[in-house]
């Protein structure tokens, strides 16, 4: 499990409301242009945690893209035969 740490940054004052106002850790790295951060806190101790950002470059492998391509056919024809 990932460990995540939301801490408000120095100098920030108490009336702190966007995500530029705290460090936002995931396993001691800070992801950088962050879009959106949801958290789930459940009494059993399972929490959970979405985290949206903006990525500058994005590399798929070609095998991927592949399976993708084929997943996205295999959908298609799903639609068509309801």
């Amino acid at each position: 499990m990932a460990k995540l740490q939301i801490k408000k940054r120095e100098g920030v004052t108490e009336n702190a409301i966007t995500m530029r106002d705290f460090n936002i850790l995931v396993d001691g790295q800070e992801p950088s242009m962050i879009t959106e951060l949801n958290i789930n806190m459940t009494h059993d101790g399972f929490n959970e945690a979405t985290l949206s950002f903006y990525v500058d470059d994005l590399e798929l492998d070609g095998d991927f893209l592949a399976i993708l391509e084929a997943k996205v056919e295999e959908s298609k024809k799903g639609l068509k035969k309801k």
